[in-house]
């Protein structure tokens, strides 16, 4: 799982299943090869999870972003993620 998704809204995470949430982020961390990087996304000005238009998971978090916007590069895929590598990492995407 090269990249994984959470969203926050104040001190919450959204949809709020927080038990999930730490399960996925330690089985994610026990599969990552010995020094394989981490790496934590954080977006900013005119971004959020909860307008489909402006949230980034599909947009500058997504490996395939569309092509709705010449400028969306996907962060992930230019950081290294999703090409398949063994030790390419875990990318955490905050929203």
């Amino acid at each position: 799982m090269p990249v994984l998704r959470v969203n926050v809204a104040g001190s919450a995470i959204v949809p709020g299943d927080l038990r999930k949430w730490k399960t996925e982020l330690a089985n994610a961390l026990s599969e990552l090869p010995q020094k394989a990087p981490i790496i934590i996304l954080l977006h900013g000005y005119k971004f959020s999870p909860f307008h489909r238009k402006n949230d980034p998971h599909n947009h500058i978090y997504s490996l395939t972003p569309p092509r709705r916007c010449w400028k969306a590069l996907s962060w992930p895929r230019h950081l290294g993620f999703g090409r398949g590598r063994q030790n390419e990492g875990l990318c955490i995407a905050f929203g």
